[in-house]
């Protein structure tokens, strides 16, 4: 899990007054770190991607007024159309918050996701569009990135391939155990990807 008051705390003290601060909030779920970040630094550019359509339809609205720019897409290392695979249930509860690009592992003949009792996985999925990093920025003339928060439930590295050149100054990404998802990375693998690219 993040700790919030860290991640303000490097924004604060690294852009407090910058006028152009631009900050990505990646795999974005109900928007809550979107309007942390917002309502701490109001001169930011937020920017929310969020491919999973079921929390777009039931967060997107609330943050209208909010002045969070939300893209309907995920990033990863291709522009085109992927499937996206959404959780359905944790708990009991309907929670949307485990989907990925990658398709979950789960439990023998069930849609239970192997390694965390009671979360369900919509093992069909669904097409999302897909767009890079360096696309987006070109498509909307986005010269920098400040602070990106990555939340992708183990998409992660296919996230940071799409960056091309670009280097944002300060990256926070939310690993899960990789094996809950296919992608065949360790927790190894990304930091050494990660530290080949500077950081």
């Amino acid at each position: 899990m993040t700790d919030p008051e860290f991640e303000l705390s490097i924004i604060a003290n690294n852009f407090a007054n910058k006028k152009d601060l631009i900050i990505f909030d990646i795999g974005a779920y109900d928007f809550w770190h979107s309007r942390l970040f917002k309502s701490n630094f109001h001169h930011a550019y937020v920017y929310a991607f969020e491919p999973d359509i079921n929390n777009i339809e039931k967060y997107a609205s609330i943050h209208n007024n909010d002045r969070i720019i939300i893209s309907p897409i995920a990033l990863s290392d291709v522009d085109d159309f992927i499937r996206f695979y959404p959780s359905t249930e944790l708990a009991g509860k309907s929670y949307q918050g485990s989907g990925s690009i990658l398709k979950p592992v789960v439990r023998n003949n069930t849609n239970e996701g192997k390694y965390h009792n009671t979360l369900y996985f919509d093992l069909n999925g669904y097409e999302v569009q897909s767009m890079r990093i360096d696309t987006f920025c070109k498509k909307f003339k986005i010269t920098h990135i400040d602070y990106m928060h990555i939340d992708v439930q183990g998409a992660e590295m296919k996230v940071m391939k799409g960056l091309g050149n670009i280097r944002p100054k300060f990256i926070f990404a939310e690993t899960c155990e990789f094996e809950t998802y296919e992608s065949n990375i360790t927790y190894d693998d990304f930091n050494v990807f990660m530290n080949n690219l500077g950081y």
